[in-house]
């Protein structure tokens, strides 16, 4: 595809791009929020020619023209939103938003579903919402993460756009009706979000696989695929993510290091500092001492293809 020398547009009053971030040729992320709480209309239509993906980390009401037509309808948190390559769609709204936005160019999307579903055939597509747990703690951990002050760029972000492509591809090929085993060897939503929850108030404590398992109402052997399946990431891995995150936070108010580990479940000091400067960059007590990470945005250049910020 060839590029656009205004593949980035500034964007109109009422909207902040908090960053975008090209993980591949072909596949880019952006945070997106609308700022104005008075009804809106974008400038541009959303760009053509690619697969767009919306993920929402807040409830909102949206409005607009979708391929000519009026449309209207309230967009609940966790809502996966599709658009074809051939849609076009004049955004408008009323209200505060958040979403992350997801660009696939048809050629990427189709050499990852060729490696990720070998037996997925193709199919249509079907438009519409899709509500996914998985997604929308995905997604609010990008946020928050971006929130805190950091660039987009870390290790840590690189695993949550990993986990969040993976479930987009099992998204898809669901819409297009294709029976995945994998679907069928996830954890119902309320089992999930009961785990969810369970780590949520219990990151300072030692958590067990088998607790979990028992919390979800499964055995321990079927418990990390179907949690993995559900939530696109490996018990362990969602949980260092959560701890990582609160850390963060805590940090950046000045709590002590030694403290934050503990009250964050991490073995002590050390263990904190090891995969906070593997994830981060940088150690612990930068963020403690003022001058770690600032809020900021980054952008690329996108050479596989190119997109237009409304």
């Amino acid at each position: 595809m060839s590029v656009s020398n205004d593949a980035v547009s500034p964007a109109p009053m009422g909207e902040r791009i908090n960053g975008a971030w090209q993980e591949a040729p072909g596949l880019m992320f952006a945070d997106r929020q609308r700022l104005g709480p008075r009804d809106w209309v974008a400038e541009h239509a959303e760009a053509t020619g690619s697969y767009q993906f919306y993920v929402q980390a807040q409830a909102h009401r949206q409005c607009g023209e979708f391929n000519g037509l009026p449309q209207h309808g309230w967009c609940p948190a966790g809502a996966l939103q599709l658009l074809r390559p051939d849609e076009l769609v004049f955004p408008a709204g009323a209200g505060p938003a958040r979403f992350l936005h997801i660009t696939i160019s048809p050629g990427f999307l189709a050499q990852q579903l060729a490696e990720h579903f070998p037996g997925f055939a193709g199919g249509e597509f079907k438009r519409g919402y899709r509500s996914d747990l998985a997604l929308h703690r995905l997604a609010r951990a990008h946020e928050t993460g971006i929130d805190h002050g950091l660039s987009g760029q870390q290790l840590y972000f690189d695993q949550l756009r990993a986990a969040i492509l993976s479930r987009l591809l099992l998204a898809l090929t669901t819409l297009a009706g294709h029976a995945s085993t994998i679907e069928k060897e996830g954890l119902a939503p309320f089992r999930a979000r009961r785990v969810v929850d369970f780590i949520e108030e219990n990151l300072a404590q030692d958590l067990r696989l088998d607790t979990l398992a028992d919390i979800a109402g499964t055995s321990k052997f079927h418990f990390s695929r179907a949690f993995r399946n559900t939530m696109g990431t490996t018990p362990h891995a969602f949980v260092m993510q959560r701890r990582l995150l609160r850390a963060l936070g805590l940090l950046r108010s000045k709590q002590p290091v030694g403290e934050v580990a503990r009250l964050c479940g991490f073995a002590d000091h050390a263990h904190l500092t090891r995969l906070f400067k593997r994830s981060f960059g940088m150690p612990p007590s930068s963020i403690a001492a003022g001058d770690g990470l600032t809020a900021r945005s980054h952008q690329s250049a996108w050479p596989a293809f190119s997109i237009r910020r409304y």
